[in-house]
């Protein structure tokens, strides 16, 4: 895994489980419900136009169709999480799974809530995380994924879905327009004066309209997505540090230099030894270490999952205790 994401693989349950590292995921949606946690670092996400700030520990459940987007704030941010496709669960028995608008945001619950709903919810999914990979698992995580969407619908508070007014959703195309272009092409060009104009829009419109739909402005997203080529650079390549702040349009040097350490919490020289020492010979260079984090989250979130942790593989004995020592299920 680099400082991007990482797809894990499809699961049968429904439940589709990934990692993503330090660099900024880009403005996207998608038809499945995802349930996302910080274990390490600092991170700052966009949903729905709203900002959010994570830290380390806390979890939140982003609903099909809202757009969102995360900047880490910080070099070691490791986030994961599973996207899970509503309508499996409904077709599962979970019915109005798919047409609720789930709200659960951690840093904003009560510490009975987190206790009670949000820890059991870092146990499933860092135990569907470190499930993967294993034919021998399959049966343990079809079980992990039905109790945790189980878990969601009984427990998770919702409203209705929402849905978008058509001015709303106009100008959302616009800006995700806008941000994809930004993202695939290269080009110093592309300003917001350049985007105005080709829209048929007032700059100080535009501004405000990006701003509203993405909850960043037009030139910290572009800086943002610099940062990142430049993160990739340092990565995969030897070239002098210099050059590539140069050819990314960074003024100078100790400009880059500032937006980088406020950007990721190092220097890019601290950054590329970084990335060098934690490979070893013939390995592809893995920083997040996100593992260990996960086996932690899994055997302290509650006693299920510390039992499944160190359980035989059989799965009679894993469908046995999955049943019994989830209470919820059996009310």
């Amino acid at each position: 895994m680099d400082y991007g994401f990482e797809d894990l693989g499809a699961l049968d349950g429904g439940v589709r489980p990934f990692v993503h590292g330090a660099l900024q995921a880009p403005f996207h949606w998608h038809e499945h419900i995802e349930v996302l946690m910080v274990v390490r670092g600092r991170a700052r996400m966009i949903v729905d136009g709203q900002e959010c700030e994570l830290s380390a520990g806390d979890l939140m459940i982003i609903n099909a169709q809202s757009p969102h987007n995360s900047i880490s704030q910080d070099s070691e941010t490791v986030m994961c999480g599973v996207h899970i496709d509503a309508g499996y669960a409904e077709r599962q028995g979970l019915t109005g799974f798919a047409s609720r608008y789930f709200l659960c945001k951690s840093f904003l619950s009560a510490r009975h809530f987190y206790d009670e709903v949000i820890a059991p919810m870092r146990g499933f999914v860092a135990r569907l995380l470190l499930s993967t990979g294993r034919p021998e698992d399959t049966l343990l995580r079809n079980c992990l994924a039905g109790l945790l969407c189980y878990h969601i619908q009984k427990h998770v508070p919702f409203e209705e879905r929402r849905t978008l007014h058509a001015s709303q959703g106009s100008g959302l195309s616009v800006i995700m327009r806008i941000m994809r272009e930004m993202r695939d092409i290269k080009d110093s060009r592309l300003s917001l004066e350049y985007f105005a104009q080709r829209e048929r829009l007032s700059i100080t419109h535009l501004s405000r309209m990006f701003r509203r739909h993405a909850g960043i402005c037009f030139r910290d997203y572009a800086q943002n997505l610099r940062l990142d080529r430049t993160v990739n650079q340092l990565r995969d390549t030897s070239q002098n540090i210099l050059d590539i702040a140069l050819d990314e349009g960074f003024s100078s040097g100790s400009h880059f230099y500032t937006k980088f350490r406020e950007r990721f919490g190092c220097t890019p020289l601290e950054y590329r030894q970084r990335i060098h020492e934690s490979a070893g010979p013939g390995d592809t260079p893995d920083p997040s270490g996100y593992r260990p984090l996960l086996l932690n989250l899994a055997r302290s979130n509650d006693m299920f999952l510390r039992e499944l942790t160190d359980m035989s593989t059989s799965p009679d004995l894993v469908t046995i205790c999955a049943l019994h020592a989830s209470g919820s299920i059996l009310h």
